[in-house]
């Protein structure tokens, strides 16, 4: 995939860099309102074998994930703490997904503030 063309599902590449700053300037506002933005993640149904929350108030991770042959990517934003996950794979699905799940239990463990 030449890195200038993309894809056909769009294919827009981007950095972890550039990632980590498109989920700053939602969260801060600067994007677009945190309300536009509350309704926006409303609208994206949980999964089916995803349990009820007990506490309707708390918020939920979300993120996007993809790839190509030879790439892939994982983006997560916990909006309970300060982590950000950003996985970028120079290998094709699920590899990206399964780094993130690694992660994911790394920091598991660690301090949420």
């Amino acid at each position: 995939m030449h890195p200038r063309l993309g894809g056909s599902a769009g294919g827009m590449q981007a950095s972890a860099r550039d990632l980590y700053r498109l989920v700053v300037a939602l969260n801060s506002g600067k994007l677009i309102r945190p309300e536009s933005f509350e309704i926006i993640r409303s609208l994206v149904p949980a999964p089916p074998n995803v349990p009820a929350r007990a506490d309707r108030t708390k918020k939920l991770t979300y993120g996007i994930q993809g790839g190509a042959p030879g790439v892939s990517a994982q983006l997560v934003i916990d909006p309970t703490g300060p982590y950000i996950r950003i996985v970028l794979c120079n290998s094709g699905p699920p590899m990206a997904s399964a780094m993130g799940a690694t992660i994911r239990e790394w920091t598991s463990h660690l301090p949420k503030h």
